[in-house]
């Protein structure tokens, strides 16, 4: 009767850690508990961290904006344990590379040490939260997974992903196209300014393209109505509506059209866009 007690196999309640020989499944269940928590207030130090930079800059820096809106919204996927998401593991990457970006390259711009003190900070939480964040959203809570297996795997997946929703023709509606042809937008910006050298704006819109992507897969699942979605169309119109502001201070200073006229209009009716779908998604979620 021993030896078959001794053979029996405990079974747990689904979501609960499995108990090994050092702790009970209550006890696992609190550890995840606190890690989760611990992710949690992360981020949240993280969007405060950026909001305080955004408010010692000398100029509106949107970026700082939409870091700090992509902390928060990662907040609330880690609290109510969504950064399984694929959309959250897109945001943790774009804003885990933004961060690594900003520590050894972008911050060295920075002359003013308030602001430099501020973003080495903001790029350092930012850093550490997302490697952590998308590190739980792929081996889950519980850490059970094996993590030099499944992120290879991750990775792949994730990219190709990307691809097909970036390429993806024709479109799945008029909103995808327009989210679609926002990504293009902000990847040809990046792209352009890269070749430039000027590493700040190329990477703000690589993190913009990101969120703009992210916009296009919720209209082809038709759940832009969603509160992470309706959060990002507003982030998305704002810094839109900052961009388009900077290239019409530019197209008011010359006599002829340029470049920056088919810019600005660009940028323009991109905010436009986000604002008008981010109204009537909150119409609808009020139905």
């Amino acid at each position: 009767m021993s030896s078959l007690r001794n053979t029996q196999k405990k079974s747990y309640p689904i979501g609960m850690a499995s108990s090994s020989s050092s702790s009970s499944p209550k006890e696992d269940n609190v550890k995840m508990e606190k890690r989760q928590k611990r992710v949690t207030l992360g981020y949240r130090l993280t969007a405060v961290s950026y909001i305080a930079s955004l408010l010692v800059s000398a100029t509106l820096r949107s970026e700082l904006l939409l870091l700090a809106g992509m902390s928060y919204i990662l907040s609330g996927a880690a609290q109510n344990s969504r950064l399984t998401s694929d959309t959250y593991k897109r945001m943790n990457l774009a804003l885990g590379l933004y961060s690594v970006t900003s520590l050894f390259v972008l911050n060295k711009n920075l002359t003013v040490p308030i602001q430099k003190k501020m973003a080495i900070l903001s790029s350092i939480l930012a850093c550490i939260h997302s490697i952590k964040g998308y590190g739980y959203g792929i081996l889950g809570w519980d850490k059970k997974k094996n993590l030099l297996k499944t992120l290879p795997q991750e990775l792949k997946q994730g990219v190709s992903n990307t691809v097909k929703q970036l390429l993806v023709i024709p479109p799945s509606s008029l909103k995808s196209f327009g989210y679609q042809l926002m990504t293009f937008f902000a990847i040809a910006i990046a792209a352009c300014q890269f070749n430039k050298a000027n590493y700040a704006i190329s990477a703000n819109n690589v993190l913009l393209s990101t969120i703009t992507l992210t916009l296009k897969d919720a209209a082809d699942r038709n759940r832009l109505e969603g509160t992470t979605f309706i959060q990002l169309n507003i982030l998305c119109s704002i810094v839109f509506a900052a961009m388009s502001t900077k290239y019409f201070a530019v197209m008011s200073s010359i006599s002829s059209y340029d470049k920056h006229t088919l810019l600005f209009f660009s940028a323009a009716s991109s905010s436009v866009f986000s604002l008008i779908n981010l109204l009537t998604s909150i119409a609808k979620k009020k139905e």
